[in-house]
């Protein structure tokens, strides 16, 4: 079966989507080229070539969690003192944190 090639923007979306799901299990400080280049299907050298280098990758994580509130990533952005993570609303802030505390 012949594979689809995906456009630019698809693929750096993909790839921020494998991110964001192993963000969610282990955090962004957890992150690594080679497990989030396995989950997405592509290279690390591809990884490379979107975001540069891995704190990128986990800036483009935490943004994106931030805009579509995903506490459980936001949560652990707070505890590890992300700068991203504590710009957030207030709000989402302490929802994330009553979270993280369950």
């Amino acid at each position: 079966m012949k594979q689809t090639r995906l456009s630019p923007d698809r693929r750096k979306l993909a790839i921020l989507a494998a991110a964001v799901t192993l963000a969610e299990k282990h955090g962004c400080d957890h992150l690594s080229r080679t497990d989030v280049a396995a989950l997405a299907g592509v290279t690390g050298q591809l990884i490379h070539h979107y975001y540069g280098t891995m704190g990128a990758l986990r800036e483009g994580v935490m943004r994106y969690a931030v805009a579509h509130r995903n506490l459980a990533i936001i949560a652990r952005g707070l505890a590890s003192f992300d700068p991203v993570a504590q710009s957030a609303p207030l709000s989402v802030q302490k929802a994330a944190l009553k979270r993280l505390l369950r």
